[in-house]
């Protein structure tokens, strides 16, 4: 049955790779354009990719709101953003290349203008780091393994000279990488208030490290059982 599945879905790909579909969704994107490649799959466009964030995301943004999306991938939750936010601005960080020419397609295909894709990483401050390929387009990652080497924003520096009014909710899954993210934009958090909302990769430290960065100012909650996250039980003490 598995092969079969596999066949008729190199089969619908071979004929659809490129095209253009509508997409369908309880969110701010639907009826939106999406463009159809085998390397993002039909969740995105279909409504059923991780609909729990997709509607609190859409939930959460207001038309003047601001929101960053660190580690982009396909532009999913950014073009649901962009598509909710009419006077705010969306901010999307996607070093990997080809994802990164894969959301500026769906940018432009639907004429977003209040959204800026950059091809570069979040990180604690400006760099050059190695960036290691993944084995599928939504696994890359910063490391010394890297095969290539990528531009590090820190988003405190990047929003210094934009005059942000707001800056409202931010999501990150970067692959492990999260807690120097959060370094890097710790002022503008401190300062906005923004809803954080972090992808903790196994062994990873990024939730450590944000734990030591935010316990004083956050309240910390498991998205996926929707109730207060209590680290003790979960890593042990992450008191340094």
């Amino acid at each position: 049955m598995h092969l079969i599945k596999d066949i008729l879905r190199k089969i619908y790909y071979l004929y659809a790779n490129g095209r253009v579909t509508t997409m369908i969704g309880t969110h701010a994107a639907n009826g939106k354009k999406w463009i159809i490649d085998g390397e993002y799959g039909r969740a995105y466009f279909r409504g059923y990719y991780e609909p729990s964030l997709s509607r609190f995301i859409n939930d959460n943004l207001k038309e003047d709101s601001v929101f960053v999306d660190a580690g982009s991938h396909a532009g999913y939750f950014s073009l649901i953003a962009a598509s909710k936010i009419a006077d705010g601005h969306v901010f999307s960080f996607e070093p990997d290349k080809r994802n990164f020419n894969y959301i500026e397609g769906i940018r432009n295909l639907n004429n977003l203008s209040n959204w800026t894709v950059e091809n570069k990483g979040l990180g604690e401050r400006e760099a050059t780091l190695k960036f290691q390929s993944g084995k599928s387009s939504s696994t890359g990652k910063i490391g010394e393994e890297g095969d290539i080497e990528i531009p590090v924003l820190s988003l405190d520096k990047y929003f210094e000279d934009r005059f942000l009014q707001s800056f409202d909710l931010i999501k990150i899954d970067v692959e492990g990488h999260g807690g120097e993210v959060i370094k890097g934009a710790i002022q503008s958090i401190l300062k906005y208030k923004p809803i954080i909302l972090l992808e903790n990769h196994r062994g990873s430290n990024e939730f450590a490290m944000a734990w030591d960065l935010l316990k004083l100012h956050y309240s910390f909650y498991d998205f996926e059982n929707f109730k207060p996250f209590d680290p003790a039980a979960n890593y042990g003490s992450l008191e340094q």
